[in-house]
């Protein structure tokens, strides 16, 4: 049946061969897509400018919305697909003037289906064809198009038929109009399933219920297409095939992937210089609310909250169900779910809420989807990490959530944090349907003590030797950052008080990037710390300066120059990286300061 009609298309197109292409089909209910139908720059079908992919005339969008078609989800062409009807919309054959007027009885009008495989799921009636300004069924009767194995409508005009074309050059087929055999309206059928060509769709589902067949059209997109031809050399008065009228191809059904799992992350690593800096003073209990963290406000970012990123579970609201006539939804069979992912160690509680994180943290269980301490805790693995799975229904479509997290105040966070949201997971209930797996992504990471250098013995400056620090970042990944820290005098007071400052080096470096060296000698960190560093306020002795590196790793120096010029190593630890080959614990710092 594939091989005869493509030979049915290669003989009608011989047969209209050097004919203007001047008639036009349109869908019915909206005139002014006639001027729009194919042959004209802005038909409304891929890929022309006017075409907007995802709006079907069928859902409420409008006529006016740019795209003439009915838009299927692709989501329902799974197994035995092909049995599926759908309606056919109504549609409109506007004849060009010139070669109505050469209408004569016997000739005739072929309506027919093409681009991906498909037929008349049932007869035509005479009903549901009208030649303008005559009676419905009246002017013409059905050649073909009268059985299901058909895909060429064919009508035959009689003499009243071909005087009516004359004077309108219009005809009308109501396919919504019900049948005068059963009273449903026209469908179609045995629409080749857009899966059985298209191996991308097919191989992201973690449970195809589709095989992939044979394409030798390579039919990679489901689309069904109507074009009408008004043939003038048929019958007893044939006439020359140069009054042949044609219009191309309309397309009125295609098909779009209808569930979409967006990862909307605003702090993917690298983009900001802290993405959630932990309080030293509180011994990493707590986020650092005096340091920036980039584009984050308070509403998403707090001394014991911080917004991961979000998530948004996407249903294309102008994408049809199985029927063709409603949107597209879950039903309460279906079962679809992902995971959040990460090191929770130190956090009390998880959220995916459609408030601020802000709010979250002010009442954790209003959120939509929530995890208390407990529930977290039953997932922990022995180095901070689970997996919470989650579960979305049609309550949950079309809306962005945040992802937020709560600290617990008490259990140190770690060092490095990577929270991920995992493949969304569609099984539908309905075994026609083919169930997806969509990717996940990586929501964000916690760098914030990932490089930690601890000096003992800083001199005040009044004294003859002359001290200084050399840090270097020594980050492999190109990632640049602030320094900032606290110091303690020698009786153990803290500069400052609560959270940490940034560093300036002598130079005017306010960041590093990755390999280059700052210098910081007792001027510049007395003037960080605000303190007078001739006598550290007063306590003199020896000072003891914490610095942090907002990058992965660094090396750090505290060398003293004596009078008489020899440089003498006074630094007792010079590194506190983390090197990426686990969660942050002692043994798997292999270099050994990190203060978790």
């Amino acid at each position: 049946m594939l091989k005869r009609t493509l030979l049915g298309a290669a003989v009608a197109s011989a047969l209209f061969a050097g004919a203007a292409t001047a008639g036009v089909v349109a869908i019915t209910s909206s005139p002014s897509l006639e001027a729009n139908s194919p042959g004209a720059l802005e038909q409304y079908a891929s890929p022309q400018v006017n075409y907007k992919a995802g709006l079907s005339v069928e859902s409420g969008a409008g006529l006016e919305s740019a795209a003439a078609n009915i838009t299927l989800a692709q989501e329902i062409f799974g197994n035995k697909s092909e049995e599926s009807t759908f309606e056919l919309p109504s549609v409109t054959y506007v004849i060009d003037p010139t070669k109505a007027a050469m209408a004569e009885e016997g000739h005739t009008v072929k309506l027919t289906l093409g681009r991906t495989v498909v037929r008349f799921a049932k007869a035509v009636t005479p009903n549901q064809i009208q030649i303008a300004g005559l009676a419905e069924g009246t002017g013409f009767t059905i050649a073909t198009g009268s059985g299901s194995s058909d895909n060429v409508l064919e009508l035959r005009l009689n003499r009243e038929g071909a005087d009516q074309v004359k004077r309108s050059h219009t005809i009308h087929f109501n396919f919504r109009t019900p049948s005068s055999l059963d009273g449903t309206p026209a469908k179609v059928t045995n629409m080749r399933a857009p899966l059985q060509g298209d191996a991308t769709f097919v191989s992201g589902s973690w449970n195809p219920k589709v095989s992939l067949l044979e394409d030798p059209l390579n039919e990679l997109r489901f689309e069904v297409t109507v074009s009408a031809q008004f043939d003038t050399t048929t019958g007893t008065v044939g006439g020359d095939p140069a009054n042949n009228d044609s219009a191309e191809p309309l397309k009125i059904f295609t098909s779009l992937p209808a569930v979409y799992w967006d990862v909307l992350s605003t702090n993917q690593y690298g983009q900001h210089r802290v993405l959630h800096p932990l309080d030293l003073n509180n011994q990493d209990r707590s986020f650092d609310a005096s340091v920036s963290v980039g584009s984050a406000n308070s509403a998403s970012y707090g001394s014991n909250y911080a917004r991961l990123g979000a998530v948004r579970l996407g249903i294309n609201k102008d994408v049809l169900n199985e029927a063709g006539r409603t949107v597209f939804g879950f039903a309460g069979g279906d079962k679809v779910a992902s995971t959040l992912t990460g090191n929770f160690s130190g956090i009390s509680d998880v959220g995916i809420t459609s408030q601020t994180c802000e709010e979250f943290a002010a009442a954790p269980s209003a959120a939509v989807k929530y995890w208390n301490a407990a529930a977290i805790k039953a997932a922990l693995d022995g180095q901070g990490n689970a997996t919470l799975p989650v579960s979305f229904d049609n309550a949950n479509i079309n809306q962005v959530y945040n992802v937020c997290v709560k600290a617990s105040g008490s259990v140190p966070m770690q060092a490095l944090q990577r929270f991920d949201v995992g493949d969304l997971k569609v099984d539908f209930e309905n075994v026609r349907y083919v169930d997806r797996t969509i990717p996940g992504n990586r929501l964000d990471e916690f760098w914030k003590n990932s490089c930690v250098a601890s000096l003992f013995n800083l001199p005040s400056s009044s004294v003859s030797d002359q001290f200084f620090i050399r840090l270097t970042n020594t980050s492999d990944d190109g990632r640049n950052g602030k320094v900032r820290g606290i110091l303690f005098d020698q009786n153990g007071k803290r500069y400052p008080a609560t959270g940490s400052s940034y560093l300036v080096d002598s130079t005017g470096k306010t960041e590093l990037k990755a390999h280059e060296t700052g210098v910081y000698t007792v001027t510049e960190v007395a003037k960080a710390f605000g303190v007078d560093g001739s006598s550290w306020n007063g306590v003199n002795g020896r000072a003891r300066l914490v610095l942090e590196g907002e990058f992965p790793t660094c090396e750090a120096l505290g060398l003293i120059r004596s009078a008489n010029g020899t440089i003498t190593n006074m630094t007792s630890t010079t590194q506190g990286n983390f090197n990426e080959d686990g969660s942050s614990t002692s043994e798997n710092h292999k270099a050994g300061n990190n203060r978790n």
